[in-house]
């Protein structure tokens, strides 16, 4: 396949050495992002075009780069303008998201990436197509769920019963016993809720992927992280989908937990290697787009 007209790699007027700052790739011929306050271009291959910016390697450089990085406010700056780009890009169609501050020398750089993974590239956009992805989190206060299973587990209470008609050594030992029984059965509880959590989420998602649980310092919440999901999910079934995590949450509320959804957003969670893998097995929905 031959490729189509692409800019001409270049600086600024002035001579200011520039690099390509990637966004995504779209199918060719998907409108660019407007009102984003991004000055974006198209470098298109085939069927597929990617979404750029030139940038100043004064600012973009690995050696600035890496001392912007430490600025809280910048990258919260950088962060807003490139989740900007993309959603306006996903209202046109499917995009493949790029991390944030993924870079290429020149035109001719990005060019080569495309052609090195168009296949993959154009099965992405076709799996994305009508799909967006979402977060689901799961939480649990561990102080609630401990009292609601020391009431309701039959072995906690006995044990919590002797105690309190026993002599002093007695009750210290049957109190550490039935803390002990209380751990082990949260902790089986935990896993029965998420089986179920997965369960309902599978009935109404195209895929799920399990992400790194995150700590109290990142989540910013008292109640400790048990789960988490990114999900993607078809347009048609989003309802459906919300209805069910809704329903769990309101179910498990009572045990402690709290269900956090997010989104939608832009499929970032689906475009990694492990993804490739999985989805070349899935040859049934690596199907060829048409048109």
């Amino acid at each position: 396949m031959k490729p189509n007209t692409r800019p001409q790699d270049s600086g600024t007027a002035d001579g200011t050495p520039q690099f390509l700052y990637l966004y995504g790739i779209v199918r060719q011929g998907q409108p660019l992002p407007d009102g984003t306050g991004a000055e974006l271009r198209a470098v298109p291959y085939g069927q597929l075009a990617a979404i750029v910016e030139q940038v100043p390697a004064s600012v973009f450089s690995p050696e600035a780069l890496e001392e912007k990085l430490q600025s809280v406010e910048w990258v919260a700056q950088t962060a807003r303008k490139h989740e900007s780009v993309l959603e306006t890009a996903r209202r046109h169609g499917p995009v493949i998201p790029a991390r944030m501050c993924t870079l290429f020398s020149d035109f001719s750089a990005v060019e080569t990436s495309l052609i090195k993974s168009e296949d993959w590239f154009r099965n992405l956009l076709q799996i994305f197509r009508g799909r967006h992805e979402w977060g689901l989190k799961v939480f649990c206060d561990q102080k609630i769920l401990h009292a609601q299973v020391a009431a309701d587990d039959f072995d906690a209470s006995s044990l919590d019963k002797a105690a309190k008609s026993a002599s002093p050594g007695q009750a210290y030992v049957l109190t550490r016993k039935r803390d002990a029984r209380v751990a082990e059965a949260s902790d089986v509880w935990i896993d029965d809720a998420i089986d179920e959590i997965v369960g309902a989420v599978e009935s109404s998602a195209f895929d799920f992927r399990s992400r790194p649980l995150l700590g109290e310092d990142v989540t910013g919440r008292n109640d400790t992280m048990v789960f988490n999901l990114s999900v993607l999910v078809d347009e048609a079934a989003q309802d459906t989908f919300r209805a069910a995590v809704d329903d769990l949450s309101s179910r498990f509320s009572a045990y402690g937990f709290g269900l956090e959804l997010t989104g939608p957003w832009p499929p970032y969670g689906f475009c990694n290697q492990e993804q490739r893998t999985e989805y070349e097995r899935r040859s049934d929905v690596l199907v060829e787009e048409t048109g």
